[in-house]
């Protein structure tokens, strides 16, 4: 409750006196229920906790938003956090949206640095993109050394241009399926099958070409 509050302070020296507009979230309910939900909705896993970066926030109409709303709720929600063990897959982003039927008022998502969607992601550990990370969207993503595949590794020559289909299911597990490689992918020291859908547990890797992935879904 201490990154709580101290975020309900920081806003409330900042718009002391101010009111929330008819019909729109006031900053302040905005931020606490923000930040409920980030700790709510974080994701455990391996001694890793990350937190969701993506902020929907409804209105009941978007033409009076206040001026610099998504901003500030970006900023505060950011200083707040910036001294935790909590990891992002992106910075945080705010989605202004019309309220409608179902939609709460406040939401929080995973998504990438453009705000696409994400149900999981893939961390490189070993090759020649160690360290990188990329989201697994709601279609799914493939990983090879073209330019066409959604995770590209082009200086990994032992990989086929598109090596293996990445999917989150639904049940928190990840699906892989590797696409007919030359050279196969393996998980531990076994090659899985060509061409046919294997599920794994969440943060299992996988070898394909001279690179390791470790895969998770939310």
């Amino acid at each position: 409750m201490g990154i709580l509050r101290s975020l309900e302070k920081a806003i409330e020296d900042k718009i002391e006196g101010k009111q929330s507009e008819s019909g729109n979230l006031h900053v302040l309910e905005a931020s606490r229920l923000v930040c409920r939900l980030l700790l709510d909705n974080k994701f455990k896993v391996k001694g890793r906790i990350f937190l969701p970066n993506l902020l929907l926030i409804s209105f009941d109409n978007l033409n009076k938003v206040p001026q610099n709303y998504a901003d500030e709720l970006v900023r505060l929600v950011s200083e707040s956090m910036s001294a935790s063990t909590f990891e992002l897959l992106a910075p945080f982003l705010v989605r202004l949206m019309q309220r409608r039927e179902g939609l709460a008022t406040v939401e929080v998502s995973w998504s990438d640095s453009q705000g696409k969607v994400a149900l999981g992601f893939i961390e490189c550990t070993e090759g020649p993109a160690k360290g990188g990370r990329w989201i697994i969207p709601m279609e799914g993503t493939s990983i090879g050394r073209g330019a066409d595949a959604g995770v590209c590794i082009a200086a990994d020559l032992m990989m086929s241009r598109r090596h293996l289909q990445v999917t989150a299911a639904t049940d928190g597990r990840v699906i892989l399926e590797d696409l007919g490689s030359s050279n196969g992918t393996f998980i531990g020291n076994k090659v899985i099958p060509t061409h046919r859908k294997v599920v794994i547990n969440n943060g299992r890797a996988a070898s394909l070409g001279n690179s390791t992935f470790v895969f998770y879904a939310f």
